[in-house]
């Protein structure tokens, strides 16, 4: 950066101007598959692992920094606990094929 004077002789200062920019949060996650499925076997004990989504964001720092949880309701979250950091999905109850042959929920990832 110059400064000058319009005097006579013209006097001039310089200086060094460091300019940073600085991240914002403007991507969305986005999970590395669209859908996951897994076969769990019935009778699991409680606390199985039962799948492990992962989602990447392209932002830096804090605002790339991802949290997981159940989205889409009551039901899936009494079925399954999900680790906001790992994204580990983790059964919550024993389950009984011939009661539920197949589950369908929603994790979401955001920040």
């Amino acid at each position: 950066m110059v400064c000058s004077d319009y005097g006579t002789p013209s006097m001039t200062s310089m200086m060094r101007l460091v300019v940073n920019v600085t991240d914002i949060n403007d991507n969305a996650p986005e999970f590395v598959q669209a859908t996951y499925s897994h076969t769990l076997d019935e009778n699991n004990y409680v606390g199985a692992e039962v799948v492990r989504v992962r989602a990447t964001d392209r932002d830096d720092g804090d605002n790339g920094r991802l949290t997981y949880s159940v989205a889409g309701g009551d039901a899936a979250a009494a079925w399954f606990d999900v680790d906001p950091t790992s994204g580990v999905v983790k059964a919550r109850v024993s389950f009984d094929r011939e009661s539920n042959g197949s589950l369908r929920f929603v994790i979401a990832s955001w920040r």
